[in-house]
């Protein structure tokens, strides 16, 4: 099942007892814009998206909206993304990101991402590159592609 991610309040305190023995990740919140990096061999789709809710996935249920754009990343970005998929054995990978003011974090990295969402957000030629790569072609014709 999808992971569904909330603000951790302190009136949430007294029922953390309640999921003792349930899988559960806690993090810092982090201010920025989730970044989704989509590597295909050596080529990347990124898109930003900016919201002001927890979870972009589930903005509306949380009152707000997501604006998503494709993004240029610069070359070291890119080529660090295709290094990390790499080194995890990953051909095809999503890579999450959070872009603060001065730093950028790792969330994860996806081995079977979820593409076709962004796509339809943004008009990038994601099925594309991976139909293409899978048929041995790992170059195509996009501004988006690396």
């Amino acid at each position: 099942m999808r992971s569904i991610v909330a603000s951790l309040k302190p009136e949430d305190f007294d029922r953390l007892e309640r999921i003792r023995w349930c899988p559960t990740q806690f993090q810092v919140q982090l201010i920025g814009d989730n970044l989704r990096v989509h590597v295909i061999g050596e080529q990347v789709f990124s898109t930003r998206i900016r919201t002001e809710a927890v979870d972009y996935r589930y903005a509306g249920r949380q009152g707000s909206n997501a604006e998503f754009e494709p993004v240029e990343l610069d070359l070291h970005l890119a080529q660090r993304c295709i290094g990390l998929a790499r080194s995890l054995g990953l051909a095809f990978a999503g890579v999450d990101l959070m872009l603060t003011d001065d730093e950028i974090y790792c969330f994860e990295v996806n081995p079977n991402p979820g593409f076709s969402y962004f796509e339809n957000m943004t008009g990038q030629p994601i099925a594309r590159a991976v139909a293409e790569y899978l048929a041995g072609s790992d170059v195509i014709s996009s501004t988006h592609a690396k």
